[in-house]
Parts: structure tokens; C-alpha cells; sequence
């Protein structure tokens, strides 16, 4: 089968729509397909074998200039009809997904959307309220064209229903059991994440620092339970914002 996707973000940048690709790519190509893969800024040339076309981009600044919007290209509908696909993919469509979208149903072609993140929940958290309800009913529409759409969790199906999406299906997680394994527990990665006490309760977030993750919450349980630990594994916006929530806290800050 030969595969494109669009998608809004990739590597190098690290968080969970990029991880969630990255796996499905390996394993596309462990099983014998082929994928050409639409991405904005800054791309490799490829990925697990497949190609990936640069897409340019801006930043969505000031508001999290981490995030890069891809512009839609003529050319982007050149290259895929060069590379004939069965099927597209539009993961966590909002500008290059929306283009993919209208590329995909102007050839006819099968069309799979992936549901990843709340945007109307973003806008609320990034201080941009008004676009909420816009947010909504362009979710609602740029999904309803698809024949299926993944959420990958059931709360994510539970939004995506509630936002009026239709053919919502669930796209379940699975555990690398050779990298997650006790065998490759680390005496010194305990200590650095413990703040050099390993025989310490730990608590561990890792993932991107933004304020729609309420890690806010986190204060509670750390100063309120004798003892804990908490590390905070990655970076991001909110990443100044939540050092000083912590200070005076026995949280251990990583970086990137």
C-alpha cells in the first residue's frame, strides 16, 4: 500500500503526534508499504525509508512559536500525484491537513483523518477565547470529510464525538516492551531525577510543557504527600512559568 500524509508537525521536534508517526512509520515499513510524508520547517530528507517533502512554514508567534503552520504549495499536489497513493492520511489536520483534505477529495481518494489534539481547549489556555467556537466547527467540518477518523485515546474519542465528528474510531497505544523494561532500570538516571535521592517516592511527567497540560496540578500532590519527589521530564512554553510555580519544591527541572 502507498500511504500520504500530511501532517502539522514532525521531527526534529519532539511530542506525541511525532512519536505516534514516527512508530506508524517504522512499523509501515517493517510490514512492506511505502509512505511519502508531507511536513513543515525543518524535516529530515526521510524516514524509516520514506520520503519526506519539506513544506515551508511560519511560526504561530507570539503565541507558541514552537508551533510551525505549513503553507500550502501548488507543487504539494504535484508530488502527489507523482507518488500515486492509495490512501491519504491528515494527521491532526489544521492548515496543511485542511490543504491535504482538499487535495485528497479533489483526486477521490480514500481519506483518513487523526484526531490528537484539543484545539478548542488550546485557544481557551493561549488566551485567544474568541477562537474557540471557530475552532469547533472547523474541526467538525475538516474531520466530517474523512471516511474514518482515529482519536488515540478513548477521552479523545469522547471529544471528537462531542465536537459533532463522525466515523470516529480508536487508534490504541501500545508499549515498546523491549525499550520499556526493567532490565534497562538506571541507578544514576533515578538519582538525577530525584535530586540525589533515589530511595525516594518519584513522580514523573515527560512530554511538552504548555499551560492546556495543567501541570499546575502537579503542586498539590508535591507538597502536600511526606517525602515525594517530582521530576519534569521536557520543555516548552510554560516551562518559565512552571519553574517558578516549583520553586521551594523538591522538582527537578531536565531541559529538552
Amino acid at each position: 500500500m502507498r500511504i500520504a500524509y500530511f501532517t502539522e508537525t514532525f521531527a526534529p521536534k519532539i511530542d506525541g503526534v511525532v512519536t505516534r508517526l514516527s512508530r506508524t512509520l517504522e512499523q509501515l515499513a517493517a510490514l512492506g508499504h511505502e509512505a511519502l510524508i508531507f511536513a513543515p520547517h525543518r524535516p529530515p530528507e526521510s524516514y524509516a525509508g520514506h520520503r519526506v517533502v519539506r513544506v515551508p512554514s511560519v511560526a504561530f508567534k507570539p503565541w507558541y512559536p514552537e508551533l510551525m503552520l505549513g503553507l500550502p504549495r501548488p507543487r504539494l499536489g504535484r508530488e502527489l500525484d507523482r507518488f500515486v497513493p492509495d490512501l491519504v492520511h491528515v494527521v491532526n489536520p489544521v492548515v496543511l491537513g485542511l490543504w491535504g483534505t482538499a487535495i485528497a477529495k479533489q483526486r477521490n481518494l480514500p481519506l483518513l483523518a487523526s484526531y490528537h489534539t484539543d484545539l478548542p481547549q488550546y485557544a481557551v489556555h493561549l488566551k485567544l477565547p474568541l477562537l474557540r467556537p471557530l475552532s469547533k466547527a472547523f474541526l467538525r467540518d475538516v474531520h466530517n470529510q474523512a471516511h474514518v477518523n482515529l482519536c488515540t485515546s478513548s477521552p479523545m474519542v469522547n471529544s471528537a464525538r462531542g465536537l459533532g465528528i463522525k466515523r470516529v474510531r480508536l487508534w490504541p497505544k501500545a508499549v515498546d516492551t523491549g525499550v520499556y523494561h526493567p532490565d534497562n532500570a538506571s541507578a544514576a538516571m533515578r538519582a538525577r531525577l530525584s535530586g540525589g535521592e533515589p530511595e525516594k517516592p518519584l513522580m514523573i511527567y515527560a512530554g511538552r510543557l504548555s499551560l492546556e497540560k495543567r501541570l499546575d496540578w502537579l503542586y498539590a500532590p508535591i507538597t502536600r504527600i511526606p517525602g515525594v519527589r517530582l521530576a519534569i521530564i521536557g520543555s516548552g512554553p510554560a516551562e518559565p512559568s512552571l519553574r517558578e510555580r516549583f520553586r521551594g519544591t523538591p522538582t527537578v527541572f531536565t531541559g529538552y
